[in-house]
């Protein structure tokens, strides 16, 4: 998502987005407006000569533009004339072009009267007519992605929820209400949750760290949750409390909104724990959710609390040993996601249950966490590294001894990495008191791997907390195989001379790119592949080329064989 400054007589560091043309200007500004916050003021509030642009950039302040219409703005500030300030990470709102659309006068006025008295006690002869105008009232659906629409019944509406939950929050008033009239709040409750979720534009989660996300209907729909909840509290055993009414809500967990996410999720944990009979029947909808989501490419959102329910239902301890191998089969699948960062936590449980229950599932995880190893992402791969860290030890001997020398190879790799949290999470093993026993085990295999890497951040890596973590690591090794390190550090002291490891990356740098570029092709066929490996080929061998000149006594016959290295990859 493309953020606009607010601060006035100063441009953004972000871009300014034209609008689509088949946007109408009119569509462009209520869809801006309505992602508005009212908080968000000029740090400045003396400056008030421009404000914050538009969203139609191609149109200037009503104050400025001509008589003729000219869609260019007035003369502003030179971008070298100001310091370009970036916008702090906010909450957003989320708006949909086919939701904005204004709806009939006349349909609203017919609900549009005073919310009324409050309600009366139960006992009261006018309970049963105020609740049902009340409830007339609350099941009209407020058109929130339009400020401009459904003014004043939004505040009737809200002013309605309040008074009721008001009234069920009373000591012994809910435990009065018929229990008719609480069947007409629970389908009142879910005519708002469920609903049509907005699409969110691409651009708005492209990245792998998603901004936060509010939903304009939050201020209703958090009075309706809370009388859901405390319905079900009290008169969980209603009908209307049924599989099908929880199957309903289930798609809404795709809600971008994290609040909304929370309650919905808090609601159904309840709902489950209060009817263990119910795990069997939610279950194949959650995986068939889950496995959409895979297939599709969907927001990540919904993935979290799918993975909540997951756990919520496994450890019963109802499921049979087929079930539960399937689901954490379909859960591996979701490390493939590039927004894993987004419910790394909610995954991160739910492997401890299943690494706790059989270390044939620790064994299985590592192995796939091998096998999707990303390579462009760094926030991804830190991730991958704290979770093999916490699995290795779960492991049998077994298993694990086969996979020492791939695992301790990647902690090499990454030990020496430029990307701090990746460098840090590789080291952390030196530190950490699982993993002591299984590097003493094999540190035969395991010194020689990462003695050259580890050495290597100590002397050049460019973030202190590396290097400190790297010196940790050193220290470790001497304990553990004193004879080794003294041999290899005599060894790389012979070999002073050679080139650095942080200096000629051009080669294991460039090599990533050559992957980027077959991993877009594959995705995007108007990506011209050859053309885009001839240009990082011919880069590489410039930086190359460069390199030598600058340090004449370089070893010829490693450049030559890191050439061939490349040119070996298949294109």
């Amino acid at each position: 998502m493309f953020l606009l400054s607010r601060l006035p007589e100063r441009h953004s560091q972000i871009l300014v987005r034209q609008p689509q043309a088949r946007l109408r200007a009119s569509q462009a500004r209520t869809r801006f407006n309505s992602a508005r916050i009212a908080t968000l003021a000029p740090l400045n509030p003396e400056e008030k000569q421009f404000g914050s642009l538009p969203i139609d950039a191609g149109k200037g302040p009503p104050s400025k533009r001509n008589s003729e219409g000219n869609s260019g703005y007035e003369t502003m500030p030179k971008q070298s004339q100001v310091e370009p300030v970036a916008d702090e990470i906010i909450p957003m709102n989320y708006t949909n072009s086919s939701l904005t659309t204004s709806r009939s006068g006349a349909d609203v006025s017919k609900l549009l009267y005073d919310a009324g008295p409050p309600l009366p006690p139960s006992d009261s002869p006018n309970f049963q007519k105020i609740l049902d105008q009340k409830l007339s009232i609350c099941n009209f659906i407020c058109n929130f992605y339009n400020p401009d629409v459904d003014v004043e019944a939004k505040k009737v509406k809200s002013s309605i929820l309040e008074d009721i939950v008001n009234c069920l929050s009373a000591t012994g008033m809910i435990t009065n209400v018929d229990e008719q009239d609480l069947a007409k709040l629970v389908k009142m409750c879910q005519n708002n949750i469920v609903r049509r979720l907005p699409i969110l534009d691409a651009r708005t989660i492209f990245s792998n760290d998603i901004p936060p996300i509010e939903e304009p209907a939050w201020p209703h729909l958090n009075y309706v949750y809370q009388i859901l909840r405390r319905i079900f509290q009290n008169f969980g055993y209603l009908n209307v409390f049924n599989n099908d009414f929880v199957i309903s809500l289930l798609p809404i967990l795709q809600s971008p909104d994290s609040n909304e996410r929370s309650a919905l999720g808090g609601f159904i944990t309840t709902y489950m724990k209060g009817k263990p009979a119910c795990n069997t029947v939610l279950l194949p909808h959650l995986k068939r959710n889950l496995e959409e989501h895979c297939v599709n490419h969907s927001p990540p959102f919904i993935v979290g609390p799918i993975l909540n329910l997951y756990l919520q239902i496994f450890q019963t301890g109802t499921m049979s040993n087929i079930l539960l191998a399937d689901a954490f089969q379909q859960t591996l699948r979701v490390l493939s996601d590039y927004h894993l960062s987004h419910f790394e936590r909610q995954l991160k449980n739910l492997v401890e249950f299943f690494t706790d229950e059989s270390m044939s599932f620790a064994a299985m995880f590592v192995k796939t966490l091998i096998l999707k190893w990303p390579k462009s992402c760094a926030e991804k791969e830190a991730s991958f590294i704290r979770m093999m860290t916490e699995t290795i030890p779960k492991m049998s001997s077994r298993e694990l001894s086969p996979l020492i020398h791939r695992i301790f190879s990647i902690y090499a790799e990454c030990s020496c990495s430029h990307a701090t949290k990746v460098a840090e999470a590789a080291l952390q093993i030196w530190a950490n008191l699982q993993m002591e026993p299984i590097i003493q085990e094999h540190g035969r295999k395991i010194v020689p791997l990462m003695y050259g890497p580890v050495s290597l951040a100590l002397k050049e890596h460019w973030s202190k907390p590396v290097r400190e973590s790297a010196a940790t690591a050193l220290r470790m090794m001497s304990k553990i195989s004193p004879r080794a390190v003294q041999d290899l550090n005599t060894a790389n002291s012979s070999n002073s001379g050679n080139e650095s490891r942080f200096a000629p990356t051009a080669h294991d740098d460039l090599k990533k790119w050559a992957n980027i570029a077959r991993t877009a092709a594959r995705r995007d066929h108007e990506v011209n592949l050859g053309k885009k490996l001839a240009d990082i080929t011919m880069l590489y061998n410039g930086q190359q080329k460069q390199f030598m000149q600058t340090h004449s006594g370089g070893s010829q016959r490693a450049m030559s064989m890191r050439q061939q290295n490349f040119y070996g990859a298949r294109f």
